[in-house]
């Protein structure tokens, strides 16, 4: 992963993500869209995601408002926002991603210090990355999606585009 643009999260900040996380899926609970439940993680992957969009707004020298109150909306600075655990994850696609949505990996992993070091694996436009060779469902891989999953493209991290960031002044 060498050559690749990262962010450390520090404890707080992951306890900021936490509590937005937690604020998500209580809203989709309340709104009846299960927009975490139904992709079947619940807390954890809107935990993972809470901290990818931050550490993209970190990494862009934004202030993270919390995200948009449309689902279907840009997460942060015009990105659609996914965080993975898994070194080798690949970016999530969903049908109601829009075509010209430009969408960013994130991958998480944590340090000896409870940092978490969010390194930006890369970009792709939603259009691009639904190939039929990256379609999954349910039904295909129920060892990773469980039933009432949103159908989705798995795009291979070989296969994004280069992130880069912005060049942000410093503020000294």
């Amino acid at each position: 992963m060498t050559g690749r643009d990262f962010v450390l999260m520090h404890p707080i900040e992951i306890a900021m993500a936490r509590a937005r996380a937690e604020w998500m899926l209580n809203r989709a609970k309340k709104l009846g869209d299960g927009h975490g439940e139904a992709k079947g993680k619940g807390l954890r992957r809107d935990l993972l995601g809470a901290i990818a969009e931050m550490a993209t707004a970190k990494i862009h020298g934004v202030y993270f408002d919390g995200g948009a109150e449309n689902w279907n909306a840009a997460d942060v600075c015009g990105y659609q926002v996914r965080g993975t655990k898994h070194s080798n994850g690949h970016l999530e696609i969903f049908r109601n991603d829009a075509d010209d949505q430009l969408c960013l990996l994130v991958l998480l992993s944590r340090d000896s210090n409870r940092h978490v070091r969010c390194t930006f694996a890369g970009t792709i436009l939603a259009g691009e990355g639904k190939h039929d060779e990256w379609f999954v469902t349910p039904e295909t891989h129920p060892e990773f999606l469980r039933p009432g999953s949103p159908d989705q493209w798995w795009v291979p991290q070989s296969d994004l585009l280069m992130f880069v960031p912005p060049h942000v002044p410093s503020p000294l």
